[in-house]
């Protein structure tokens, strides 16, 4: 069954939901690339949707910060400067060392998710399929931040959400790269499970220095 026909077949909420998905997952797969439009009538054409679901669904992307609406135009994919690119790897490490160090102190269970998350991030990277990797990256990060017990610290951090996914997405797919970074989380979650302050703060400091990060950025 064709996508088109899937999305005529199902109720209101369901097309909202699947128009949503289909825009930002394809932003974040480079379909749209940064500063480009998302044309409504490509889309209404590829999924078999009225333009009003898709106009909602730019909506919400704008409110979350993945798109730009422009007048007159349309949506136009949130681009990311390399001085914001480097600003944004700077905060999360201010947000997730101070989390670790919470984590390390109050010492949580730690969820037998994460284990999952580094397993399943393993299974992808020999497939090089970095955009999914992603979004198990954000997880197991925002994990970690949840674990500090600190809701508005976590809140803060959701609130990166869009830049997080969206500098995942402008960075080159390296299978090199992705298995160091794999190599990074594997360090690091054995680290958060014996609760080791000073690993976990060298890990993550290392794992998001700005620098290394533009390293691979396409400009």
């Amino acid at each position: 069954m064709t996508m088109e026909k899937k999305v005529a077949e199902n109720g209101t909420d369901s097309v909202k939901t699947r128009t949503y998905e289909y825009i930002r997952d394809s932003i974040l797969h480079g379909k749209f690339p940064s500063g480009s439009f998302v044309e409504e009538g490509v889309i209404a054409s590829e999924i078999g949707v009225s333009r009003t679901p898709i106009r909602e669904a730019f909506n919400k992307l704008s409110a979350e910060g993945f798109v730009e609406l422009i007048p007159r135009r349309g949506a136009r994919v949130r681009a990311i400067s390399p001085s914001e690119m480097h600003q944004f790897f700077e905060t999360r490490i201010v947000i997730e060392t101070y989390a670790a160090r919470q984590v390390c102190s109050i010492r949580p269970p730690i969820p037998p998710r994460v284990d999952e998350l580094v397993s399943e991030m393993a299974t992808l990277t020999q497939f090089i399929m970095a955009h999914e990797i992603a979004e198990l990256d954000r997880e197991l990060h925002r994990t970690i931040v949840a674990l500090s017990g600190n809701e508005v610290l976590l809140e803060l951090y959701d609130a990166l959400q869009f830049r997080h996914l969206l500098a995942c997405a402008s960075i080159p797919i390296d299978s090199k790269l992705l298995s160091i970074v794999l190599q990074e989380h594997q360090e690091l979650v054995s680290a958060l499970k014996s609760y080791d302050e000073e690993a976990m703060v060298t890990i993550l400091t290392k794992h998001l220095d700005p620098n290394l990060a533009l390293r691979f950025r396409r400009f």
